[in-house]
């Protein structure tokens, strides 16, 4: 065997193997936050997952499952979560192989000879390749992917052995109208991938997709043969569509679970222009204020010594090869802007990490140019490239491996349990979060627990393929829906849309007599007279109209600890949605590893007091109506102590009302210097809250107005 061919198999395979030791050593064992529960449960059960269906995801990882875990005997969670590791471990390995084959070919790139003057002996080439495919690995976000049941892992493989490929095709010289059979077979390879990248996940390939019509740009005479173009459009569309075959025969009625519509096309073309998700209009929305993220998105994945070089090797990589710097720009800045205009909140973290591959190339370059400027400054005979290489995976590791390690993490999983542990059986739990279903539903398709609670989801209701699926999977009944008049007014008042808050309310008052009802973190919807909601912790339950006894049976935090709970004041707000990096703040430990687990306590203790409170307000308000002001105020006073613990653990909740109704408690007690005090504090944070809700917010600033004015008379101002 050849010495190249011996350099690169110890490249990719050095790579591969410290980066899949480091991933499994840090490997989730439970089921995590976000989309984890559903490709879990989704790969255990065979069903469809959420738009627009990743086929091949599920049929590999199915595979995957039936090998080592039903075959050999290996945990469900673990192999499934090594699967993503797997993948990952090969996308860096790639990336270092792409490196390697760039630089020994003098970056020759769609030209007959190489354009860079480097005289790079093996040993260094092989240094600079395996420092960028792990410098890449380690980063925060291959290697969040990488723990988890998650289906980007498998995309950066697609995409790194699509970016591959296509240096190995610039190798062979620019492309004329008669191709030669190893350019014929890269170009085959290419569109493969590219087709399976698509099936994978449509919005991750965008980056590779562009940057293939770029190298069609740069060789306009491979475009006057037709055999290429239609042939490279019928493999790619072919690679594109077997996959999805998969999803022909298996219906959401046969499945147990399923998230999105099955429909392949209409999710596709839904999912480019938005109108799959609610709040989003894909490619067609602009948001310039996500602009201000990304800086901190590649500082978190590079930091001060990779940003160093990083930044050094993007000034430098147009003086190796202009075409292919030209090349990366332009599926950078594709991908860029397609993660920039479709994506909502921090999802787009993980979109990035196409740029991220595509800047191991500039990487590389920088880590070669600034260890030869140093040896060559300071005539000092030392490896300056192995010194910063090394420096720089030390910082990734030291940070990033506290940050992901998911072995212990089980705190997603508790939160699941605790949700349904208490609930009656056969009772009916209604969600709002697609977090808390994936949750549930993970328990209940994988660890078969408590498989006798029925999930009902409100914003699913729009599709009717899921009233189909409530009555023959779920057990719900569904009424007859009639939509009168004075129910339009109302529920387009609420936060669902009106059909959605329609049906639940009929849905709700059809089981109401049948099945126990829970509501969790959804606005509760007109009842039958003859029910009543009241709290039971975190939940609303439905009872009886004359039931009066409170319940907090129904949440029970089964892993609290009191030293742990204790918050900064940096933390109290929001922490789930940043990525911060904490060194020498003194907990880094409370902060990295249980930072969930201290959301979780807050959230949910905090939605607990805030129930209970409002139970007591209904109670004081009904008093004072019967002009018993005296018992009245009793039950305000026992509202307010609800509300003081909610503000004291999460004094920004997410429910501004929370604000206003201590105002009108404390106006009510006649403490009218404290109801000012919080009636101000919700006219700072009530709109940046509920600024979507036009109308409600108009209304209600117009109480708040009011409010004060009231309050300002009683003060004498």
């Amino acid at each position: 065997m050849p010495a190249e061919s011996k350099r690169k198999i110890f490249v990719f395979g050095s790579v591969f193997l410290c980066s899949f030791l480091a991933y499994l050593l840090t490997l989730g064992k439970y089921v995590y936050w976000q989309d984890s529960g559903y490709f879990l449960s989704v790969i255990k059960d065979f069903g469809i997952p959420c738009a627009p269906g990743f086929p091949l995801f599920l049929l590999l990882y199915k595979l995957s499952a039936i090998i080592f875990s039903d075959l050999i005997g290996f945990d469900f969670v673990m192999v499934v979560c090594a699967t993503s590791a797997f993948f990952t471990s090969c996308a860096c390995a790639l990336i270092s192989v792409t490196v390697y084959e760039l630089f020994s070919s003098g970056f020759k790139f769609f030209q007959d000879k190489g354009t860079s003057s480097l005289n790079l002996e093996g040993i260094t080439l092989s240094l600079i390749s395996v420092f960028s495919g792990l410098s890449f690995g380690f980063g925060y976000y291959p290697w969040f992917q990488a723990v988890n049941a998650e289906i980007y892992s498998l995309c950066i493989f697609f995409l790194s052995l699509g970016f591959y490929l296509i240096v190995r095709l610039g190798q062979l010289g620019v492309l004329k109208r008669e191709l030669t059979k190893p350019q014929w077979a890269h170009i085959i390879l290419i569109t493969v991938v590219t087709g399976f990248s698509c099936s994978t996940h449509p919005m991750m390939t965008v980056g590779l997709f562009v940057g293939a019509i770029f190298v069609a740009v740069l060789n306009p005479g491979v475009l006057k043969n037709w055999k290429f173009v239609i042939s490279s459009v019928f493999i790619f569309t072919a690679a594109y569509i077997i996959p999805n075959l998969f999803q022909l025969y298996r219906s959401p009625l046969d499945v147990k679970f399923t998230q999105g519509n099955p429909s392949t096309l209409k999710t596709f073309i839904g999912y480019i222009f938005g109108t799959e998700w609610e709040g989003q209009f894909g490619w067609l929305d602009f948001r310039w204020e996500r602009l201000i993220s990304f800086g901190d998105l590649f500082y978190n994945q590079y930091f001060i010594v990779g940003m160093v070089v990083l930044v050094y090797g993007c000034c430098r990589v147009a003086s190796f090869n202009r075409k292919f710097s030209l090349f990366c720009l332009v599926a950078f800045l594709a991908q860029f802007i397609n993660t920039w205009s479709y994506s909502n909140g921090g999802e787009y973290d993980v979109w990035v990490n196409v740029n991220y591959m595509i800047l191991s190339i500039p990487f590389a370059v920088g880590l070669y140019c600034i260890g030869s400027r140093l040896r060559a400054v300071t005539k000092i005979n030392l490896n300056f490239i192995s010194i910063i290489g090394l420096l720089n995976l030390l910082v990734l590791l030291f940070i990033n491996f506290r940050q992901i390690d998911r072995k212990d993490y089980d705190y997603a999983e508790r939160h699941g349990m605790n949700l349904i542990k208490n609930l009656d059986k056969n009772a009916i739990i209604v969600l709002a979060g697609e977090t808390d279903k994936a949750t549930v539903q993970f328990l209940q398709i994988v660890r078969k627990y408590r498989n006798d609670v029925s999930i009902l989801m409100p914003n699913y209701l729009k599709w009717e393929w899921y009233h189909a699926f409530l009555q023959r999977i779920a057990g719900i009944d569904l009424p007859p829906i009639r939509m009168f008049e004075y129910e339009i007014e109302f529920v387009q008042q609420r936060y669902f849309n009106d059909i959605q808050l329609l049906m639940l309310t009929h849905i709700i008052n059809f089981n109401a007599d049948r099945r126990h009802i829970f509501l969790y973190n959804v606005p509760p919807v007109p009842i039958k007279k003859e029910l009543r909601y009241l709290p039971a912790g975190a939940f609303l339950t439905i009872v009886p109209a004359e039931s009066e006894n409170v319940d907090l049976k129904y949440w029970e935090y089964s892993a609290v600890d009191e030293k742990v709970a204790v918050l900064r004041d940096n933390e109290k707000l929001h922490i789930q949605d940043e990525r911060r990096v904490i060194l020498g703040d003194g907990k880094p430990y409370y902060y990295i590893r249980r930072r969930a687990f201290i959301l979780d306590y807050v959230r949910f203790y905090s939605d607990a007091y805030k129930n209970l409170g409002d139970w007591y307000i209904t109670k004081g308000n009904g008093l004072a109506l019967g002009n018993k002001l005296d018992e009245a105020k009793e039950f305000y006073q026992l509202a307010l102590v609800e509300y003081k613990k909610l503000v004291e653990i999460n004094p920004n909740h997410e429910d501004a009302d929370v604000y206003f109704k201590m105002s009108m408690l404390y106006f009510n007690l006649d403490q009218y210097e404290d109801a000012q005090k919080w009636i101000i504090y919700y006219r700072k944070w009530y709109p940046l809250m509920f600024s979507e809700f036009k109308k409600r917010q108009e209304a209600n600033l117009d109480n708040i107005t009011r409010m004060q004015e009231e309050i300002n008379k009683r003060l004498g101002n």
